[in-house]
This record gives C-alpha cells, sequence and structure tokens, in this order.
C-alpha cells in the first residue's frame, strides 16, 4: 500500500493529511523506536496486545489501525465538504468555520492540552522570565553607560559592559533554550498520554508542536557561530603568522604552538558546519517522526484551541 492510498485529497484548505514522505509501515518503526521499553510495555497493555509482542509487530499493529483512523478522519472531511458545497450552492456568502469535530476527538483535545501545558508550564514561566529579566538589564546597559559619563562614575562603564554580555545571553540563548526545554517536555508528556490511551497514538498527538528546536534555538546558533567563527579566525590567523617565525625559529616547539593554532582554527571555523549537518539530519527525523503521529483531526483544528 503507497502512502498516497491512505492520504485523503486535500480540500477546502484543511484536510487531514498523515505522512507522504515514507510508508506506513516505516512510519510505524519509526515511532516504535522512538518509544521507550516502558512506554512500549504501555503502548501493548492498552492496545490489548501481548507482553511478549515485539516491536515489529507492534508496528504492524499500529500501521493498521493508523490507516483506519486516517479514513475515519477522511470521513469526516468528506461530510463536512459536503455540507459547504450545499451552502455554497444556497449562494450563502458568509465565512464558513471549520466544522464541529466529534465528541471524541474534542474530549482527547482538551485532555492533551491539559497535559502539555502541565509539562511545560515551568519551563515556559522561566522562558517568559529569563526575556524580561534580560530586556531589563538591557536597559540597564544604556542607562549606567550614560551614566558613567559623569566624573567619578566611570565605575559605571564596568557595570554596562556586564550588562551588554548578559541581556542578550538571557534573550538570545537562555530564554529559547528554556521555551524549547519546555516543548519537548509537553512532547514527552504527550508520548506518554497517548501510550496509555487505546488508539491514541494511532490517530496521533492533538496539539504537537514541530521544529520546537529549530524555532527556538536559532538566536543561539547565531551567537555561538559567530564565536566560534571569531575564535576560529583568530587562531587561524595567528597560526599563519606562527609559520614564518617558525621557519626562522627551527625550534620544535615554535612548530608545535603553530600546529596547535591552526588545529584549533580549523575546529571552531568547521564546527559551524557539522553541526548545521547534523541538525538537519536530526530535524529531518524529528520530521518524519512528526508526520507519523500527526493528529488525524489536527488541520480541522482551530490553531488557538493548540496548547501553547
Amino acid at each position: 500500500m503507497t502512502p498516497d492510498s491512505t492520504t485523503p485529497a486535500a480540500s477546502d484548505g484543511w484536510a487531514p493529511k498523515p505522512a507522504d514522505t515514507v510508508t506506513p509501515h516505516e512510519q510505524s518503526l519509526l515511532v516504535m523506536r522512538h518509544l521507550s521499553d516502558e512506554q512500549v510495555r504501555a503502548y501493548l497493555g492498552s492496545s490489548g496486545l501481548p507482553v511478549e509482542t515485539s516491536r515489529e509487530q507492534a508496528a504492524l499493529h499500529f500501521a493498521e489501525h493508523r490507516v483506519t483512523a486516517l479514513q475515519e478522519a477522511a470521513a469526516f472531511r468528506e461530510k463536512a465538504a459536503k455540507q459547504t458545497k450545499r451552502r455554497s450552492r444556497k449562494k450563502q456568502t458568509y465565512a464558513v468555520a471549520p466544522p464541529e469535530l466529534p465528541a471524541a476527538a474534542q474530549a482527547e483535545l482538551t485532555s492533551a492540552k491539559e497535559v502539555g501545558q502541565a509539562a511545560g508550564r515551568l519551563w515556559q514561566r522561566l522562558s517568559t522570565w529569563s526575556a524580561i529579566v534580560g530586556l531589563v538589564i538591557g536597559w540597564g546597559f544604556l542607562i549606567s553607560g550614560a551614566v558613567g559619563v559623569i566624573p567619578g562614575l566611570q565605575v559605571l562603564f564596568f557595570v554596562s559592559a556586564v550588562c551588554l554580555a548578559l541581556s542578550p545571553l538571557l534573550m538570545f540563548v537562555v530564554a529559547p533554550i528554556c521555551y524549547a526545554r519546555g516543548q519537548r517536555a509537553s512532547r514527552a508528556a504527550l508520548f506518554e498520554w497517548a501510550v496509555h490511551r487505546p488508539g491514541q497514538l494511532e490517530r496521533g498527538l492533538p496539539g504537537l508542536h514541530k521544529r520546537v528546536d529549530e524555532d527556538a534555538t536559532s538566536g543561539s546558533s547565531f551567537c555561538l557561530g559567530l564565536i566560534s567563527m571569531a575564535v576560529g579566525g583568530f587562531c587561524a590567523v595567528m597560526g599563519l603568522v606562527m609559520i614564518p617565525i617558525s621557519l626562522l625559529d627551527q625550534q620544535a616547539t615554535s612548530w608545535q604552538v603553530t600546529g596547535v593554532l591552526l588545529g584549533i582554527g580549523a575546529v571552531f571555523l568547521l564546527s559551524p558546519r557539522l553541526v548545521t549537518r547534523w541538525g538537519q539530519w536530526v530535524r529531518r527525523r524529528n520530521d518524519e517522526i512528526d508526520e507519523a503521529v500527526s493528529w488525524v483531526y489536527a488541520a480541522a483544528t482551530p490553531t488557538s484551541l493548540y496548547p501553547r
């Protein structure tokens, strides 16, 4: 069975759509490998499968029931599409909102919202307060720098320099990291919540946040990349300067220092590229898992109902 055979045709801009990059069986294997041993045992128990069932057999069960859930979502979409067409034939020009979800889907959306918010609440507050404190310290940099020009208060220039270092650190590194940590906690809680509910993993995780790390840590990645390029460039330049000195000195120690400087420079200059490649591979793998456990009614749900 191809992925397209289980993918409802997009219509009206909100049709439920499963992963179309891998086959359903490959999706199910990704999900089972992502789960811990305890979560797999919980999934087997909620699905009525024997405890000795292997991950491969559990993956087959997941794929079969995933397709069924997608078909139910497709039927829901088609019914809503027919209602929209009837309204169109009656020339009703008002905007048509997404149809009301089935009672079971609405209940699991509410439950997932509570679970996700409870798991990530502490980290979200830390992220918010880190950004606020960083903003206040940024104002401290401006005020202390302006007051420091007064004779006898030059010590405030040192305070201004400290504020200049702390403000971007809190706003662009600490706050995004706390935000990403909170979203990862919510994500882990949703997986734990789903494996204990019969059929929930197959229907997907309501309110699943995608590409959390990419969105939340872009500022810190940029800052760390600049630091790596600066340190690497400095070490590389110093190593190149040491080459003629080593040729004239003809001492082993000089060549050792030159080699160390060039090596450190190469590592720091190449590290942003290597980290980027690794991040792309991780994001691609996470995207496949996200698609495999995307909620079948996600596209039909107003984004305001999703946990933040």
